[in-house]
């Protein structure tokens, strides 16, 4: 699977290639807990993934690795941070079920020497601390994981309440699951084509985008324009330095498949940190609309 350096910029402005590193939040995290639903984000050092079946694993986070949310407390957007006890104690309050590996999340990691980043969808659920104290997760993955995930980052979606599944998993147009920022905004991306897609920033209900944005602004993608930038306010929700980096299957191989990866950082006012960074295989599919994920 083909993949890209994603451009983040940085809550400060400053343009940097690659994923953002655990050190681009400098500012002490606040020690509040979400109320709710969140977004999660763990990153730093390499994790190891311990395969159990065909594409299911035991991923294993290093001890150095960092947990940030983005949810709401005290009803109000917020960033905080997680020890590993405390991630499984707000597993069900925000909103994963504590059977089964449900969690939508993408694995990214980057091995040293390597041009480009590798983005995987996910599954994840049970996690859990060992008797060695390392966190781990239980994880259905899209494709094969090597064991050792270098600078890995585990993005895992918040979830959406009342949310339908895609009405059409082959054909098109496929859409993809809403990827919410909040309880009110979210993007969805969808297949148009073998080589062509759309991503769509808006207000949500149930798991839909209602209407769409102005900023960000809807974007088209396909093989000749494949690396969109993207950045604004939607509702509550800031998105800045954000990348959208499209890769269309190849012709005439069976096994590839298009996929859209997203890229962004998004920015609270006033909070501490300020900014969480974020990274999600926005949606994979095969020729004809065969979806593959999520």
């Amino acid at each position: 699977m083909r993949v890209r350096w994603a451009v983040v910029a940085l809550a400060s402005g400053t343009l940097a290639l690659g994923l953002l590193a655990p050190g681009a939040v400098t500012a002490a995290p606040k020690a509040t807990k979400p109320s709710g639903e969140a977004m999660v984000r763990i990153d730093g050092g390499n994790a190891r993934a311990v395969e159990r079946g065909s594409k299911i694993y035991r991923i294993v986070m290093p001890r150095e690795a960092a947990i940030l949310w983005l949810g709401d407390s005290d009803r109000k957007p917020t960033i905080g941070t997680l020890g590993r006890k405390g991630l499984i104690k707000a597993w069900a309050r925000m909103g994963h079920s504590s059977s089964g590996e449900s969690a939508m999340a993408t694995l990214t990691w980057q091995a040293r020497g390597d041009a480009r980043a590798t983005y995987v969808g996910a599954y994840v659920g049970k996690p859990k601390v060992g008797t060695d104290g390392m966190l781990t997760f239980l994880a259905r993955t899209a494709d094969p994981l090597p064991a050792i995930l270098p600078n890995f980052t585990l993005n895992i979606a918040r979830p959406v309440r009342d949310a339908s599944g895609p009405t059409v998993r082959a054909g098109y147009p496929l859409k993809f699951p809403v990827n919410v920022a909040s309880s009110t905004v979210g993007v969805q991306a969808t297949a148009t084509a073998d080589t062509s897609a759309t991503v769509v920033f808006g207000a949500t209900s149930n798991g839909a985008i209602t209407s769409a944005c102005s900023k960000p602004a809807s974007q088209n993608l396909s093989s000749t324009a494949d690396y969109i930038t993207f950045g604004g306010t939607c509702g509550d929700t800031t998105w800045s330095g954000g990348v959208l980096s499209f890769f269309p299957m190849q012709a005439g191989i069976s096994t590839s498949s298009s996929q859209i990866q997203m890229s962004a950082t998004v920015v609270v006012k006033g909070g501490s940190p300020s900014s969480f960074p974020w990274n999600f295989n926005m949606g994979q599919w095969k020729s004809g609309g065969v979806q593959v994920w999520p």
